[in-house]
């Protein structure tokens, strides 16, 4: 009886251990199908990965090493040009966008960004003049728009105006309008000048200068006529005054300046010589009562040698100061009074 319990408590053993082997045999398969370890590292083990640890972070004693702000400025700038560089691409391939440059007859150079017909000249885009002026132009509406508060109307070619157009100024709210001909991106050519006061221009014009012959009247009335040289009176022409007096001569540096005839509302009249606007030289005053002076003058006056005659016919001859004769002869008195003394 007791052999055959000892038998069954051995076998009862032997089942224990089988069915834990078989139990730890399915936790392994279990652990090995999640990627777990099937067993708790062993105390050596921990030791030698502590020890190799340790190895390892003995060795690694310096710090990574990280970008200088050089380097970092760099590596934008890099990244910007390229994102720009792939920006124009995509505007080119798709909107058919470039970069074209021309130049101005007077040497300014102009950059344009935008797009092109196939002659090459500007349809859309932006430019900007390498003075400074920027602005932006449209082919189908035939504008230009610059940044300086100017707009173009008109005929152009390489971003130069060029024919005829209409160009509106505005400065400090006030505008100013030329109508007329341009060539080389200038007002050159016939035109009309409209300026904000009111004044008005017309006639020729050379880089946006009036130079040769025009018209120009004020807008209280006045108007001259005649020749221009680099935007001033210069040549013959005659000048009408708003209070009604007339010169009709030469002009220079935009001055009376030469020969020229000077008529007041009076009826009085000047001939002869000017000098920087002043009567001076060689002339002839006549008054509307009849006298007459003829001979020098200076700073606007009789200065000088000269013949005087006054309006009841007597006359005077001799040298003259600031208008006032300073030596003079009676010539109609000076016999008698020979002929007096004789006796």
């Amino acid at each position: 009886m007791g052999k055959k319990n000892k038998k069954k408590k051995d076998g009862t053993v032997k089942d224990s251990v089988s069915e834990k082997k078989d139990e730890a045999l399915k936790e392994d398969e279990v652990q090995k199908e999640d990627g777990t370890p099937s067993e708790a590292p062993s105390d050596d083990a921990g030791k030698k990965e502590e020890k190799k640890t340790a190895v390892i972070s003995d060795g690694d004693t310096d710090e990574k090493p990280t970008a200088s702000p050089k380097s970092i400025i760099i590596t934008v700038i890099a990244a910007v040009i390229a994102a720009g560089a792939l920006a124009f691409l995509f505007l080119h391939f798709v909107f058919g966008w470039t970069v074209a440059k021309y130049t101005t007859e007077n040497g300014v150079r102009i950059t344009f960004v935008g797009k092109v017909d196939r002659d090459g000249q500007p349809v859309k885009g932006r430019f900007r003049y390498s003075n400074g002026l920027s602005g932006y132009v449209d082919s189908e509406t035939g504008k230009i728009e610059y940044t300086n508060d100017t707009v173009y109307e008109g005929k152009f070619e390489n971003l130069q105006k060029e024919g005829k157009g209409v160009l509106t100024i505005t400065v400090n709210g006030k505008t100013e309008v030329y109508e007329g001909e341009f060539s080389g991106d200038e007002i050159n050519g016939y035109g009309v000048y409209r300026y904000a006061n009111g004044d008005v221009y017309e006639g020729e014009f050379k880089n946006g200068s009036k130079d040769g012959k025009g018209k120009y009247t004020w807008a209280n009335g006045a108007t001259y006529e005649g020749e221009y040289k680099d935007n001033k009176k210069d040549g013959k022409g005659i000048f009408r005054y708003a209070g009604g007096a007339v010169y009709e001569g030469s002009f220079k540096d935009d001055l009376k300046d030469g020969e020229g005839v000077y008529t007041w509302p009076s009826g009085d009249v000047y001939t002869g010589s000017y000098v920087k606007e002043k009567r001076e030289g060689s002339g002839k005053m006549e008054w509307a009562d009849g006298s007459y002076y003829e001979g020098e003058f200076k700073d606007n006056n009789m200065s000088g040698k000269g013949f005087y005659r006054d309006a009841e016919g007597r006359t005077y001859e001799g040298v003259f100061e600031d208008g006032t004769p300073i030596r003079v002869a009676d010539k109609e008195d000076a016999p008698a009074e020979t002929e007096g003394a004789g006796n």
